[in-house]
């Protein structure tokens, strides 16, 4: 198991992962940018996206938008220019289509569909409660994230090594972020490795006083890997999601189409 393991980290299929959610932090702005190419400049503009500091995820779809981009500014100014005189000028892009979260409801750590019970941030999706207040993250915090980030399987005795800190300490840090949700300390998977092979992003249009309920409705769907609302005209929803074909049992109240991939 373990060499089998070790093969599928190194052809990339699956990846030990750490970070802190800034959402769930209230800290900075996230977005999703969709951006439609010029013919022949989709792999190039999703390259150059992907490679921009704010970037935390790029992906390539069919349909009328060729890339979709999730970004992380330090605040709305910082989105602006990041737009604007950014991703606005670069070579291949025609047309932008931006959008900014308003609340992160479901993250890739919440998409277990073989797990008989969902996790604590899905059931909370699911009855419509508020996930419990985060923790004081510091200084030290922060630090010790960054080395997991950078190995993921980094002993307690080595980061309390690298922070200069006692392994109590450590251990006791460690386990207290990981308790709570703002951090993702996970192995992550390529769907098709699990048996979903299609990954699908889709919009839909619910009417405000329709949103809560869509929202408990979607997330009791567990092929729904991430959900979040976002501001978007007369609607405030939007998710990417990891399906394979059949998997989607209903439509929530109110909802309409929209741009799909």
């Amino acid at each position: 198991m373990a060499r089998r393991l070790e093969r599928m980290t190194a052809d990339g299929r699956v990846a030990f992962v750490a970070s802190l959610i800034a959402e769930y932090l209230y800290e900075g702005v996230t977005a999703e940018i969709a951006v439609r190419c010029a013919p022949g400049r989709v792999h190039e503009v999703a390259l150059t996206l992907a490679a921009l500091e704010e970037t935390r995820s790029v992906e390539v779809a069919t349909g009328a938008l060729d890339v979709f981009v999730e970004l992380q500014a330090a605040g709305h100014d910082a989105l602006l220019t990041l737009v604007d005189t950014v991703i606005g000028r670069l070579d291949g892009v025609v047309d932008i289509h931006s959008a900014v979260v308003l609340r992160l409801l479901l993250t890739a750590s919440d998409w277990a569909p073989y797990d008989d019970e969902p996790t604590e941030v899905r059931r909370h999706a699911v009855e419509g409660t508020a996930l419990p207040e985060p923790p004081v993250v510091d200084e030290l915090d922060r630090r010790l994230v960054e080395l997991l980030r950078l190995d993921a399987r980094m002993s307690t005795t080595r980061l309390a090594r690298e922070l200069s800190v006692g392994e109590t300490t450590a251990r006791r840090r460690l386990a207290r972020l990981t308790a709570s949700h703002v951090l993702h300390l996970r192995l992550h998977a390529d769907p098709a490795v699990l048996g979903y092979p299609v990954e699908a992003r889709f919009r839909l249009g619910v009417p405000h006083r329709e949103l809560d309920p869509a929202i408990r409705l979607l997330a009791r769907e567990p092929p729904c890997a991430i959900w979040w609302s976002r501001a978007a005209g007369r609607a405030c929803s939007g998710t990417p999601a990891i399906a394979t074909p059949g998997t989607s049992r209903s439509s929530p109240p109110g909802s309409s189409p929209g741009s799909r991939a």
